[in-house]
């Protein structure tokens, strides 16, 4: 056998399909060009990825580009043989919302189960209330991506998606519960949002991981869509979460996290809505790895109670002590809290500060993880007084493996 010979033209058309789904369809196409046998393979694929990207040059306008990629998209639509579309990633700027109604409508079959949109608008009056309802009645999808400049509220009526275990919605608004309530088999979650417009969100049972974005957009917290006045996690089989509010109001948290093993808290709130967090820290007692923001620890001090559990399963400790005075005495508290914390993480501000004499009393008793699990111990830029001491005292009663000074 000659070591020129094309040797992947020889394969069956199903493994070449399988190979061209995971190329972009612009790619996909121009294969048409390699022989008479690859004219119209492209066609059969049931993996469309369509994106703006190659329709961008110096010498086209915006609105004359994004005419041509959606002349392209619609192009690709009506010459796709394939009997059904299993995925549909559409990516790009919008020149208009009706053509992108048209193309949606057109890809949403019974057993489409991946669609991924991610469409910008440049105009800041254009936010897309979006009207595409067919997607959120797709029985078949199991996995749904909207992101860009979409409003997603008020105009949905219904929503039923029996078969959905993936959600990421990046969006300008939305409202969450009126989505979260045609999801009964959710198991993956990630929201980002500047306005939510929902009073309560209670979320799914079947929800093993949850990131929650919520940066409100204006600074007056009682701005439309800026406030919550519950969040409510019944979700015995989490197992991951994330949670970023700023800006924003959530004024209580009902939770129940049995399962959680890893915790990232980035939350800033008001002194009248802080006091559900402890309640929060409780509830994550049985997580092995936890991060708290600084905007996280400035909130914990002003709560009126001692916010720590027993976290009898913590593992991995990371605090952050960005924008706010470094704070042994909290974080002795917290380790006394932790005896099995086996690797310690602290992230200070590198900024400069008044230099003052450490004024912190070493603690007689040494909290037990110290002296008998902790292997690890990272500290980023921890070179004033107090922050220099509590390392010394980290440094003097641990049996460490490893030790990072940044």
């Amino acid at each position: 056998m000659s070591t020129t010979m094309d040797m992947i033209s020889y394969l069956p058309d199903d493994i070449l399909l399988h190979i061209l789904s995971f190329l972009p369809t612009r790619t996909s196409i121009a294969t048409s060009l390699l022989s008479r046998r690859w004219r119209h393979l492209w066609k059969g694929v049931e993996v469309l990825d369509i994106e703006d990207l190659s329709f961008c040059f110096p010498s086209v306008s915006d609105h004359d580009a994004r005419k041509r990629f959606f002349a392209f998209a619609n192009g690709v639509l009506s010459c796709h043989k394939a009997h059904r579309v299993l995925k549909f990633r559409l990516s790009g700027m919008v020149f208009s919302w009706k053509a992108v109604d048209h193309l949606v409508e057109s890809t949403i079959k019974p057993h489409l189960e991946d669609l991924c949109l991610s469409l910008n608008s440049s105009l800041q009056i254009n936010r897309r209330l979006f009207c595409c309802i067919s997607i959120f009645t797709c029985s078949s999808l199991v996995s749904l991506v909207l992101e860009g400049t979409l409003a997603l509220h008020n105009y949905l009526s219904i929503v039923n998606l029996p078969s959905l275990k993936n959600l990421k919605l990046n969006v300008h608004s939305v409202d969450l519960e009126k989505i979260l309530s045609g999801c009964p088999v959710l198991e993956t979650l990630n929201v980002s949002s500047r306005r939510i417009f929902s009073a309560v969100i209670h979320l799914p049972r079947s929800l093993k991981s949850f990131k929650f974005e919520f940066i409100g957009e204006f600074k007056h917290p009682y701005y439309g869509g800026c406030a919550i006045n519950s969040i409510e996690i019944d979700t015995p089989s989490l197992e991951y979460l994330q949670i970023i509010l700023h800006h924003c109001r959530v004024r209580n948290l009902v939770c129940n996290l049995p399962k959680v093993v890893e915790a990232h808290l980035y939350i800033c709130v008001e002194d009248l809505h802080v006091c559900w967090l402890p309640k929060l820290l409780r509830a994550l007692c049985t997580t092995k790895l936890l991060v708290l923001g600084d905007s996280t620890v400035v909130c914990l001090l002003r709560a009126p109670t001692s916010p720590f559990p027993d976290f009898h399963c913590l593992f991995q400790l990371q605090i952050d002590f960005i924008s706010r005075p470094f704070s042994s005495t909290f974080l002795i508290a917290l380790l006394r809290c932790s005896p099995k914390l086996q690797g310690l993480i602290i992230h200070c501000s590198h900024c400069p500060q008044p230099s003052q004499p450490s004024g912190w009393k070493q603690p007689i008793s040494v909290p037990h993880c110290v002296t008998s699990h902790l292997k690890t111990f990272e500290f980023k830029h921890g070179n004033y007084p107090e922050e220099s001491a509590f390392a010394r005292y980290i440094l003097q009663h641990s049996n460490l493996c490893r030790c990072h000074d940044i």
